[in-house]
């Protein structure tokens, strides 16, 4: 509100405009009708829209169906992923590894059940349950006092310790020994001793395997008149040098 100067006295105020547009709000009614008109467009079918430059509009797939076009090779993909990922993260994060229950049964009660040595590592060490003396270049069956019931599913293979094959020179003749899960009897180790002028004894309660628990799977054969190609085909040994 300002008075003019020289102007009569009903003149004198009057309202000052409004230099900056204001912006004017839109009836109630009228988005009500615009609301309704992009519904309506939105639901109509491809046929029912108007054309877009002169072309006729296209269907908008639905996120489904994007989905079941990838196919299951991709879903598996993504799942296979997400598990790495996820087992990465819980490395990282100090999370510990799933543990497989075995009952274990002690046939000689002064037996001291398998154990890991560090946190890490993949064997439990097996001792033996009584003396054993392995002349140069012999064997001998040890027993460990053990009996196992492995979980269905899973195998144990009975692996030789580094230390005794590389300060005595014994090992595992058959390593691997495999343990199948519907073994029930004692856990015995066939040991040799590689030196061939030295003889070696074991005491009692020495390390003197490790075992390793694994899970296997369950196999089908098919018989068929052909196999499948391969880029190695029926090269056996030597066929890729020395």
């Amino acid at each position: 509100m300002h008075r003019l100067r020289g102007s009569p006295a009903r003149h004198r105020v009057h309202e000052r405009p409004d230099r900056r547009r204001r912006h004017q709000p839109r009836a109630p009614q009228e988005h009500q009708h615009r609301r309704r008109a992009l519904g309506a467009l939105q639901r109509a079918r491809p046929r029912d829209r108007p054309p877009v430059d002169g072309r006729a509009p296209q269907a908008r797939r639905s996120r489904p169906a994007q989905a079941r076009d990838l196919g299951d090779v991709s879903a598996a993909r993504r799942g296979a992923c997400a598990r790495r990922h996820r087992l990465a993260r819980e490395l990282r994060q100090g999370r510990p590894r799933p543990v497989i229950r075995v009952c274990v049964k002690r046939l000689d009660p002064s037996v001291p059940l398998p154990a890991y040595a560090r946190a890490d590592d993949a064997g439990l060490d097996l001792h033996a349950a009584h003396d054993v003396t392995l002349p140069p270049g012999g064997r001998a069956l040890v027993g460990t006092g053990l009996a196992v019931a492995i979980p269905s599913g899973h195998a144990g293979f009975v692996l030789p310790r580094s230390g005794l094959a590389l300060m005595h020179g014994v090992t595992i003749l058959n390593a691997p020994g495999l343990i199948d899960a519907g073994y029930r009897g004692e856990l015995k180790v066939l040991l040799v001793n590689h030196d061939t002028s030295a003889t070696v004894t074991l005491r009692r309660g020495e390390r003197v395997a490790q075992l390793v628990l694994q899970r296997v799977e369950r196999a089908e054969p098919a018989e068929v008149d052909e196999l499948p190609t391969s880029e190695r085909g029926a090269g056996g040994f030597g066929s890729t040098g020395a």
